[in-house]
């Protein structure tokens, strides 16, 4: 098309502010895709992240490749070489930025965690980041599950259990919760009466889930993120790979996330337990408790590859590369 007829949405922008460097922080988001070709239509050097650690093998296709691609590790790397065909050159691994509070900020106190989430100060608690309603219903089961075998004795009757609620997502075991021992925590920031998803993580909240996770006894994960999180702080994972107690199909059941690229990485490295069952959940859980550091060296090598190094200075890194970039326009 030629662009003197059709013009850009982003002309005042790019005209205004007269850009050298365009940075995307997700390249394959659909507005952020057209920045960067919009960038490139007007000569402008690129920069585009990979977002998260499932955005090249199950997101869709790259609709723009930049000039230079920012990855979190050498997975990402190897995969933006293969799905994006890019030269090798144009890739950098910088780390995960956004865990560099986890090394450079000082956590707040237990005590203070717990008074502000409502959990017992004296009383251990797990941390359970449930499916969400958007990918199943099975989190009421596991639930059920959890405050069943604090009853009767296999898991201790004064552990408690903090819910965090997905931040872009609903959760419906929270207006029911089965016992007093679970608390429900909803981070993030909502604007009004707009859609779940139209909601903000501030710095906060990010500290905050740092120290939900450090001062946890055992982590309890979906197919989530929040498992190299836990990793990087050092805390023993159990992921839910059963659909609660019922058995579904393969594509209805939560099984079929763990056959995902990114997962398959994830639990190649022995360092989750991957629990199929209630038994095996519980099982799992009850050895966690009773000895946190079972499989510490394989959730070591889960941060050696999802976070590159763990050193705090990922931003740095990223903030170089943008410099560097700039200096060639």
């Amino acid at each position: 098309l030629n662009h003197t007829l059709v013009p850009s949405v982003f002309d005042a922008l790019f005209e205004r502010y007269a850009p050298t460097l365009v940075f995307s922080t997700d390249m394959k988001d659909t507005l952020d895709s057209q920045f960067l070709l919009e960038a490139k239509r007007r000569g402008i050097r690129t920069v585009g992240m990979v977002r998260s650690w499932d955005y090249l093998t199950g997101k869709g296709v790259v609709r723009v490749v930049p000039d230079v691609t920012v990855a979190h590790n050498d997975i990402i790397k190897a995969e933006a070489l293969r799905y994006m065909d890019v030269p090798a050159p144009s890739i950098t691994v910088i780390g995960i930025a956004h865990f560099d509070p986890y090394i450079n900020e000082p956590r707040s106190s237990r005590e203070a965690l717990c008074v502000k989430v409502g959990l017992d100060p004296k009383r251990p608690f797990i941390f359970l980041a449930p499916w969400g309603d958007k990918f199943s219903d099975t989190d009421v089961d596991i639930l059920r599950m959890l405050c069943d075998a604090m009853e009767n004795g296999r898991l201790p009757n004064d552990l408690q259990v903090l819910v965090r609620v997905p931040p872009s997502d609903t959760l419906r075991a929270a207006e029911t919760p089965p016992c007093a021992n679970i608390v429900f925590d909803f981070p993030g920031m909502r604007f009004g009466d707009r859609h779940v998803k139209s909601n903000e993580m501030t710095y906060e909240d990010l500290l905050h889930l740092a120290d939900s996770l450090h001062w946890s006894e055992v982590v309890v994960s979906s197919a989530s993120t929040i498992a190299i999180d836990a990793a990087a702080l050092g805390k023993p994972i159990v992921l839910t790979a059963f659909d609660g107690r019922r058995q579904k199909p393969y594509y209805e059941s939560v099984r079929h996330y763990f056959d995902f690229n990114h997962m398959r990485n994830l639990t190649a490295t022995g360092g989750v337990v991957v629990a199929g069952s209630e038994d095996a959940f519980i099982e799992a859980l009850r050895a966690y408790l009773k000895n946190s550091f079972l499989h510490v060296r394989e959730r070591e090598g889960i941060v050696r590859e999802q976070c590159y190094v763990q050193d705090g200075k990922a931003s740095e890194r990223l903030a170089n590369v943008l410099l560097v970039e700039a200096a060639k326009s």
